[in-house]
This record gives C-alpha cells, structure tokens and sequence, in this order.
C-alpha cells in the first residue's frame, strides 16, 4: 500500500493512514459518533501524566493532584521539577493506539511559571525504521505554545495528516527512500516543556482529545 504522500486527494481532506482506509473513512464521515472523546480533568485522584525524552537531567520535586492546579473542578494535576542544560523535556499522556484522521484533535489549559509550553501529539511508524536500531521511530506533530506565564492557556493541536506529511522528506532523507506514513498512530499527547535551565513549575487541567478512533498497530483496524 503505497505511503500517505502518494495517496489521492479526499474530499475536505479526511485522509488516513492506516490499512484499509476506506472503511474507516466512511464511518468517519457518515457516523461521526464512533469517533469517541477522551476527557481528563484531574478529578479521579491520580496523575495521568508522566516526565519522558528528558535530556536535561530533571529532578522532580513534586507531582500531585491539588485543587491549587484547578482551572475548572476540585483539582488538576501539578509538576514541579528542576532542570540542568539541555533541549527536552517532555510530559506524556496515553492514548493508546488512535487512527491519524483529521478529526483528531487535542485541548488541553495549562499554566507554567514560564512560556512556550507547547502542545503536540506523539505518532508511532511502524514503516520509517530506524538506521542505527532497526525499530520504527516516532515523531511529534506540534500544535500551539503558551505566551505568558503564570497565566492560564488554552494549547491546541490539530491538523495531524498535514503536519505528518511535511515530516515525510526529512524522515527519508534520515532513514531512508523506502520509509513509508502507512500505518502510522497517535499514541500519546505530548507537552514540551523546555525553555532554559532552572525551576519549572506547570498546572495541567481539562485535557479533551476528540476524534480518536482505535487502529492496530502493524494491521488494520
């Protein structure tokens, strides 16, 4: 099956890249309702996001559920931690396996002791493999950043195909002509963290994800 790149183009875009698109294009299309919507607002007592891809050597002081990280509720969810030199320092939240449409979509509100807090969702490719490792890699398509600190924001991110599709020339370039976007899924939402070294300390409230819908890795839906 060839790669995304090479597929036709669809009516108001609505492509995807796993196996069997035209099945899952119509249930899209014609039965919005499958699609499901994941909401976390931090109300269940215990914290669903977890320090990833950290090159900075971070040292956590405090992750909590607090009503002192609410922005809508009892409670959200708040990290604090130190960081050293580096450039990553990422916060993940599961999504499991979920179809790259574009109607998937992620929210989240966020307040940090410092800006450009951005939003973006991970997706696995099981047909771009790695040169030195031999196992497919993943990549980030990034949505929007915070501007101000200790301020509320509303971070958004959208547009997964398009933002996939500019990433195919590089990943080739690196890994090689034959590397493909078939098959690939969003498995988490992503919050990248890193501006400089010092205290970072971030409130993260009401996540919403909508349009996901389950895909099988190395399969079909």
């Amino acid at each position: 099956m060839p790669g995304l790149s090479a597929l036709p183009p669809l009516p108001g875009r609505h492509a995807l890249l796993v196996a069997c698109c035209g099945l899952f294009l119509g249930l899209v299309m014609n039965a919005g309702g499958l699609a499901a919507e994941v909401e976390e607002g931090a109300e269940g007592g215990r914290t669903v996001w977890s320090l990833v891809d950290a090159d900075c050597s971070p040292r956590l002081v405090s992750h909590t559920i607090t009503p002192a990280a609410a922005h809508r509720g009892a409670s959200g969810e708040r990290i604090v931690l130190d960081a050293t030199a580096g450039s990553t320092l990422r916060l993940q939240f599961p999504l499991g396996s979920a179809a790259v449409i574009d109607e998937l979509q992620a929210s989240v509100w966020v307040r940090a002791n410092r800006s450009a807090v951005r939003l973006g969702v991970r997706i696995m490719l099981p047909n771009v493999l790695s040169r030195q490792t031999g196992r497919p890699i993943d990549v980030v398509v990034q949505g929007t950043s915070s501007r101000q600190p200790d301020r509320w924001e509303l971070l958004e991110v959208g547009d997964i195909v398009v933002g996939l599709e500019r990433q195919l020339s590089a990943l080739r370039a690196q890994h090689g002509p034959a590397s493909s976007l078939t098959g690939a899924v969003v498995t988490h939402v992503i919050l990248e963290l890193y501006s400089a070294p010092g205290h970072y300390d971030v409130s993260i409230d009401d996540l919403r994800v909508q349009g996901v819908i389950s895909a099988v890795v190395n399969g079909g839906p």
